[in-house]
């Protein structure tokens, strides 16, 4: 007697611990990654100034060292709970979804451009000053980024043709 054969499933975990998983994921994704990103784009008109107008390499190192030492520990303490909020947002959405639309991901980082000043009790940003503009920016380049890492769907294998 010949048994047939079954096709192999991608994943003994029942579906709900497949998408929990997932959904905490792609919150830890855009708690750690989502900062890091704002804060490049936040200092890069720094970063740049100085590496074009630095005479030596010493002169970039140090200012890259004291950039990573001051400006990463800054860009989470602003950075942390929104990009982590904004990740439980695209988690919900996306959970046991394969993908939202990239349209969400641009009103939401827009939101959260606008409202970045709100927990410190001031009111939602008016965009009237470089760094309101370069943290709207930030928000929603690094929120879309994120989205768009974190939530394709995973690349399948095709088997080979004989």
């Amino acid at each position: 007697m010949v048994l047939p054969n079954l096709p192999a499933t991608e994943s003994q975990a029942p579906p709900g611990r497949t998408a929990l998983g997932r959904a905490l994921g792609t919150v830890l994704f855009f708690a750690v990654v989502g900062p890091l990103i704002g804060g490049a784009i936040v200092g890069f008109r720094d970063i740049a100034t100085v590496v074009v107008e630095g005479r030596d390499i010493g002169t970039i190192v140090y200012f890259l060292v004291a950039f990573g030492s001051v400006g990463v520990p800054a860009a989470y303490a602003m950075g942390l709970i929104p990009a982590a909020v904004v990740g439980a947002f695209f988690a919900a959405v996306d959970f046991g979804r394969t993908r939202s639309d990239p349209w969400l991901a641009v009103v939401i980082g827009a939101l959260g451009g606008m409202l970045w000043p709100v927990p410190w009790g001031l009111p939602p940003s008016t965009l009237s000053s470089p760094l309101e503009v370069q943290m709207f920016v930030a928000s929603v380049v690094s929120t879309f980024v994120c989205w768009f890492a974190s939530t394709r769907p995973p690349r399948r294998r095709e088997a080979p043709t004989a």
